[in-house]
Formats: C-alpha cells, sequence, structure tokens
C-alpha cells in the first residue's frame, strides 16, 4: 500500500467520495468541499476491505490526509508510516482510459509526499483476514464498524449465491444515494465500470414507481424486471441500515428467467439481513 498526498487549486472532475483510475489498482479520493464535509468513515472501510493491500495506491488530498491514515492504521493495526518516493507519478501508469478530463486535472496535481508502511509495522494477519479486527470503530452509540473480515464474509457470501442458483450470473448492490455500486459478484459485462456509471440513470425508479403505486393506492413495487434480447436484471430497491439500495440480480440466458425469479425470491431476504452487518 502506498499513500500519496496531492494538493491543487482544481477540484478533482468525480462524483463521490473517490474513484478507481482504469485498472491501474490505484484510487483517487475527491478534494470537493463536500466530499470532505461528509466524509463517511464506514465507505472508506468498506473500501478498504476490498483492495489488494500489496499494490493498491490513494491519491488523498492534503484536507483529509490525517482522518485517512488513521482509518488505515485502525483496520490494519499499522503504527509507523516512511516516506517512500519510489512511486513516480505518471498518466501512462494509471490508464486513465476514456477519462480525459481526469488526465487534466492530474497534469495540474502537485504530488507533496509519498507514505508507506513500514514493514512489520502491521498487522498481516488482518490484511490476510485471518483474524477478526479487534479494534473496531465505535462512534457514539453507533454500532462498530464492519471490519475487513466482516467484508470479505458477504463478499464471500455473495460469490457463492451465484454459484449455487440457476440463471444468475452476476450480483449488484448499488448505494442510491451515492450513485455508486458498493458490491458486485459474477464476471457479467453488466457488473462492468461503464455499465453501472449508466445504471444511475436508473436508481431512482424504486421511489417514483412508489409514488405511482401509492397515489393509485395498489401499495409499493416489489421489483422491477428489465428484459433485454440477450438477458435480463431484476432489481429490488429497499430501505437497509437507513440507506436506500437497489439490489440487481443479473442473468444472461433470458430463457431462465423463471428461474432466476425463483433464486431471487429465495436468496433476497439472507443477502439484505447480511448487507445490514456491514453498513
Amino acid at each position: 500500500m502506498k499513500i500519496l498526498v496531492y494538493e491543487t487549486t482544481e477540484i478533482v472532475p468525480i462524483d463521490g467520495l473517490y474513484e478507481w483510475l482504469g485498472d491501474s489498482g490505484s484510487i483517487i479520493f475527491s478534494n470537493a468541499d463536500q466530499a470532505i464535509q461528509n466524509f463517511d468513515s464506514k465507505e472508506v472501510i468498506r473500501l478498504l476491505g476490498s483492495i489488494n493491500f500489496d499494490t493498491v495506491i490513494f491519491y488523498i488530498p492534503l484536507s483529509i490526509q490525517n482522518q485517512f491514515v488513521k482509518l488505515v492504521n485502525q483496520q490494519f493495526n499499522i503504527t509507523e508510516w516512511q516516506e517512500d518516493n519510489t512511486v513516480k507519478f505518471s498518466i501512462d501508469d494509471i490508464r486513465l482510459i476514456g477519462k480525459d478530463v481526469l488526465s487534466r486535472f492530474f497534469e495540474k496535481m502537485r504530488l507533496i509526499v509519498g507514505l508507506s508502511p513500514k514493514k512489520e509495522c502491521y498487522d498481516k494477519k488482518l490484511i490476510n483476514y485471518e483474524v477478526p479486527n479487534v479494534s473496531k470503530l465505535t462512534i457514539g452509540n453507533k454500532k462498530n464498524m464492519p471490519t475487513p473480515a466482516d467484508i470479505k464474509e458477504f463478499t464471500d457470501y455473495l460469490d457463492l449465491v451465484v454459484e449455487d442458483s440457476i440463471g444468475m450470473d452476476g450480483i449488484f448492490v448499488y448505494d442510491v444515494k451515492t450513485s455508486k455500486p458498493l458490491y458486485t459478484s459474477g464476471r457479467d459485462p453488466i457488473l462492468g465500470d461503464m455499465p453501472m456509471a449508466s445504471f444511475s440513470a436508473l436508481r431512482n425508479v424504486g421511489r417514483d414507481m412508489d409514488r405511482v403505486a401509492k397515489e393509485a393506492n395498489r401499495g409499493k413495487l416489489q421489483y422491477a424486471l428489465f428484459p433485454l434480447t440477450e438477458g435480463m436484471i431484476q432489481v429490488y430497491w429497499d430501505n437497509i441500515g437507513g440507506r436506500i439500495f437497489a439490489l440487481g440480480f443479473v442473468g444472461a440466458d433470458p430463457e431462465q428467467l423463471g428461474a432466476l425469479n425463483v433464486f431471487c425470491d429465495k436468496r433476497l431476504p439472507d443477502i439484505k439481513e447480511r448487507l445490514a452487518k456491514v453498513l
């Protein structure tokens, strides 16, 4: 893991708190005032549960350096950092395919310092998810933050659901508020970065259809089915832990629609219960 602290007068052109930089394994955090003021520790902890610790590079604005490093320390029991100038910044290295605006931002960005944890100054057991993190965060009277082990248990369960279900080729858990997929499982192309980014246009379908149903005294939306010529997506909108999520189930074979529906109904309650534990 490396943390590169940056400074610039420009606002990074991304939506939300952070964004993956192509397929490079690097992640940039926003320096926008709103993102800094609404810094979501839970969202960062979920992200830390999905990274490759050995290779990930974080680009962090100076304004949230201390907050971010504190969370990383607590999740991996890191006790000491060192300056690390081995990362040579290059647009080519981070492969911003189709991201011209972001590339121009990087050309104006100034790197202040590079940091990496000193060897033997972090808990390798936590990185490999072999033991639970005993240093869970508690804020006020809120419940404990999910640990990387908790998150891995949930993602492993999603993988198991996809593998054991008929007609199901993928699952996504989409955070309506942030317009980002929180978790995905499977290899269906629907789960790719661009299709998931396009899903933001549908994020409020659940809310809007609930309004339609309410006006007609027809209850609430149960789910939405999107039949495609070469596949299908079945989506449920629900309030889980005080947040609205779209839970999507993807199938590649339209002839398996009946099977997909059966397995959605069977697995949905357990997925919602497990998701609530990692929020």
